[in-house]
């Protein structure tokens, strides 16, 4: 699943993998997280489906800077959602996120 440009170090010296990884927490519980937000994400298969969804995803379309940028918007786009109510869709997640890494 993973190819070897998640290995590739940022100039700071971190992994792209862990800034992957650290977009997507940093982005889905922030320090002012809404509450029910992070419980949503956390009391269903949520947060581990979307980890998935978006490696995946950076995998298939190249991982960089630009890349991560564009997946903290999909996320971002999530949580806003949650926050207003709406029911979180994996597969529209999905779609949404390989669309703006294409672009």
């Amino acid at each position: 699943m993973l190819g070897q440009e998640f290995l590739q170090k940022l100039p700071n010296g971190k992994p792209l993998v862990a800034a992957a990884i650290d977009a997507i927490l940093a982005t889905l519980f922030p320090k002012n997280a809404d509450p029910a937000v992070s419980w949503r994400l956390v009391s269903t298969a949520a947060l581990t489906s979307i980890v998935t969804v978006a490696l995946k995803a950076l995998a298939k379309s190249g991982l960089n800077q630009d890349a991560i940028a564009k997946l903290t918007g999909a996320l971002q786009g999530v949580t806003k959602a949650i926050a207003a109510g709406d029911s979180f869709d994996l597969d529209d997640f999905a779609a949404g996120l390989e669309k703006s890494l294409a672009t």
